[in-house]
């Protein structure tokens, strides 16, 4: 572990307390995919849950920006009389 890289060594601890349902769900998931450690997969499970909501933000902002830009076209036809 010391030969890694500063920002890649995992010194830092997080204790989670889970249900048994959760934690049957991790260990199927993780033996499906072959990891090998509990922990290795729920840092892969964690990985995957950020990068899924950080893809589901910009497709809100992306769809917000369209919305205002949309409304915003609709106001200037509405001034010039088109709509």
């Amino acid at each position: 572990m010391d030969d890694l890289p500063e920002k890649d060594q995992r010194d830092q601890r997080v204790p989670v307390m889970v249900t048994k349902a959760e934690l049957r769900a991790v260990d199927d998931w993780r033996f499906a995919r072959r990891f090998g450690s509990r922990s290795e997969a729920i840092r892969q499970l964690v990985a995957l849950g950020l990068k899924a909501s950080a893809e589901e933000q910009q497709g809100v902002e992306e769809s917000a920006a369209s919305l205002l830009a949309r409304e915003e076209g609709l106001r200037a036809s509405k001034r010039k009389g088109k709509v």
